[in-house]
């Protein structure tokens, strides 16, 4: 034997350093997962609420093309003559509010922060233009807005032409 003694293993104070080094990595890589996990999650709200901001539109963009006389903003929101009777939108709370006749308001977009309904007459059209903005969620502080227009039929049924 010369002397040297050779160790078959690690001793208790090396393996406690891996053990620490394994959990500074673990535990990095979990708050990036989470972090990542949340953004995702804000990420597809934030795209929910697109399309249902877009369904919203464009159903109202069919209810000023189908109107037969010229919308009308009042008080409350923007009212659209159509063969069955009004149609009206309104804001409430953060909530847009639709009507068919005298029937019951039914909720047509949540979480709204804002909701403008413009007629704007020019020289050869009327148009329509209804602005929406979203409240802002989270600790992402964008904000989410659209805009949608149309123009509503003359009264001899067709769509106004320059």
């Amino acid at each position: 034997m010369n002397g040297h003694r050779y160790r078959d293993g690690a001793t208790i104070l090396e393996m406690m350093v891996y053990l620490a080094v394994l959990t500074v990595v673990l535990t990095s890589a979990y708050g990036a997962y989470y972090e990542m996990s949340q953004y995702s999650r804000h990420l597809s709200g934030r795209a929910d609420r697109a399309v249902a901001a877009i369904r919203a539109g464009e159903n109202w963009r069919q209810d000023v093309r189908s109107a037969t006389s010229t919308p009308a903003i009042t008080q409350a929101g923007l009212e659209i003559g159509q063969g069955g009777g009004r149609v009206a939108y309104r804001l409430d709370q953060s909530r847009v509010m639709r009507r068919v006749a005298d029937g019951p308001w039914e909720g047509v977009l949540d979480g709204v922060a804002a909701s403008r309904m413009v007629i704007e007459a020019g020289a050869l059209v009327t148009s329509c233009r209804w602005e929406v903005e979203f409240l802002t969620q989270g600790r992402w502080r964008g904000r989410t807005r659209f805009s949608f227009m149309a123009v509503p039929a003359s009264p001899e049924g067709k769509a106004d032409e320059p």
